[in-house]
Order: C-alpha cells, then structure tokens, then sequence
C-alpha cells in the first residue's frame, strides 16, 4: 500500500490491475481509445481474463460498473472504453451490469490532461447517483488505466455513500509508482 492510501484508505476494498501501463500495452490503449481502433477492445479484455485477480473467487460481485464518461465525453470519443471491457467480462463470467446510466458524471477536463496534484480537485463530487443501488450490493468498478487512483477512489466513496456494501476495482492497467 502507498503512502497516501495508508494515510487515507481509499473507500473501496480491493484494487487490481491486470499488467502495467508501459509499452505495449500503452500504445495499445493509446490507439483504442484516443484513434478508435474498436478492434483492440477484445485483445485488451483477453489481457484482462489472462491476468484476472487472484481475490475474484473469493469475494461476491453482484454487479459490474465500468467507469463512466460524462455525456459530453462520450459524444467526443464516441464509445466508453470501460463498458467495452466490461461487455466481456460479464459475458465470460457471467456477471450483471449496472444499467447505463445509474451513475452519472460531470463534464470536467480529462484526468489524462492533468498533473498528479490536480487529479484529485478535478474528481471531487464529479459522480453523481441516477437510479438508487439495490441494497448492500458488492460492485466491481472496471477501467482502462489507473495512474494516481483518483477517479476510483472517489467513485468509490459515491457509492458507498448510496449504500453499495463493497466495491472492489479492476483496470487493464496501472501506471507504475514512482520512487
């Protein structure tokens, strides 16, 4: 655990990253969602299922979240990458999504585009509940990348606070911490 998480434990209880955010898997990324080559959505996901968590059989999942986009990203981008990855893991494990938009996000700059020390002011109170959890609900939130853990973080304590019981995570990819 990092310093900061052991300073403030993040809302969620688990956290995994299938492989790190290095090439090439990065350029992979890069080019899915930044140049919408939608053909490497399944390779990614393959990567995903090949290096899955070593906690999944161990917890109950009743839900998959993929991290939401705010409607005016995803008209730019024109798909979600995280509902892609999530489509094939629900598929392979047979696991139900939360309904599109139960959960809502605010239009703000990409966390892509920020330092480290702005991520955290750029997430906060971004996500918003539509539709009410089922109660005690234990929710894997799927995304592509995690670099500082910000966006997860707060999603998660949104969805605490709405009565989810646990939320655990799961990204494609981490970037690597710096000494």
């Amino acid at each position: 655990m990092c310093g900061r998480c052991q300073k403030k434990p993040p809302a969620y209880e688990r956290m995994w990253a299938s492989v790190y955010y290095e090439p090439p898997v990065s350029t992979m990324i890069h080019e899915w969602k930044h140049l919408a080559d939608l053909s490497l959505g399944g390779v990614l996901a393959g990567l995903m299922l090949r290096h899955a968590p070593d906690w999944l059989a161990a917890e109950r999942i009743d839900y998959l979240l993929p991290v939401p986009l705010s409607k005016e990203r995803r008209l730019f981008r024109g798909f979600n990458q995280s509902e892609g990855l999530v489509e094939h893991l629900a598929q392979h494990y047979g696991w139900r999504i939360l309904p599109r938009d139960s959960v809502l996000r605010a239009d703000k700059p990409p966390q892509s585009t920020l330092k480290s020390s702005e991520r955290l002011r750029n997430v906060r109170h971004v996500f918003s509940l539509a539709q009410p959890l089922p109660p005690q609900c234990n929710i894997l939130l799927v995304d592509d990348v995690m670099t500082t853990g910000a966006t997860l973080a707060e999603l998660s304590e949104t969805l605490k606070k709405s009565g989810a019981q646990n939320v655990f995570c799961w990204t494609l990819a981490r970037a690597q911490m710096k000494n």
